[in-house]
């Protein structure tokens, strides 16, 4: 679910988003609000529908406010464009929190223990995450050597008469 919440103060279009193991914040995000950021003690790669991105820095704590409630988020950097905040599982967890699609609504506990529910506004455009027909790296093959994979088949094989024979050693049973 997507929706727009104040992220350090600015509006920011935040994905919550179940399938993704970490918590990532846009690069074009932090630098045009001057949110710093710090190198990570172990980089990371992050297999994402644009391909394989390194993610090498995270942000100190950022505030997120949900309801007039704010959380911290310690997010990691990735260079990815139409979405200024992912929450992952790992924010999720911490924050016990729940995605009820059918409503549209985040449940989750505030750092003071309180039950709250966030309700995500239905957006005007919609996100679709999609590889494009150029980034499959299958079709690098594909199109290197054209001679191997033609574009018909020239027809069915021929009938082969193939003997196919298992030999048993004498006295031997399936257990």
């Amino acid at each position: 679910m997507i929706g727009i919440f104040d992220v350090h103060s600015t509006p920011a279009t935040v994905l919550f988003y179940s399938r993704t193991s970490h918590t990532f914040i846009s690069q074009a995000f932090i630098r045009t609000h001057n949110i710093p950021a710090c190198a990570m003690k172990s980089p990371i790669t992050v297999n994402s529908p644009e391909g394989i991105i390194p993610a090498s820095h995270c942000c100190f704590p950022v505030n997120l406010t949900l309801r007039g409630v704010d959380f911290k988020v310690s997010p990691i950097v990735l260079s990815t464009p139409g979405v200024d905040l992912i929450l992952g599982t790992d924010w999720m967890m911490q924050q016990d929190a729940k995605i009820k699609c059918e409503g549209k609504v985040m449940e989750l506990t505030s750092p003071t223990g309180d039950q709250l529910k966030v309700e995500v506004q239905k957006q005007k455009t919609a996100i679709v995450n999609q590889l494009d027909d150029d980034a499959n790296p299958q079709d690098r093959v594909v199109n290197e050597f054209p001679n191997v994979f033609l574009d018909e088949l020239p027809g069915m094989p021929p009938n082969r008469h193939i003997e196919f024979i298992i030999e048993l050693l004498p006295s031997t049973a399936p257990s």
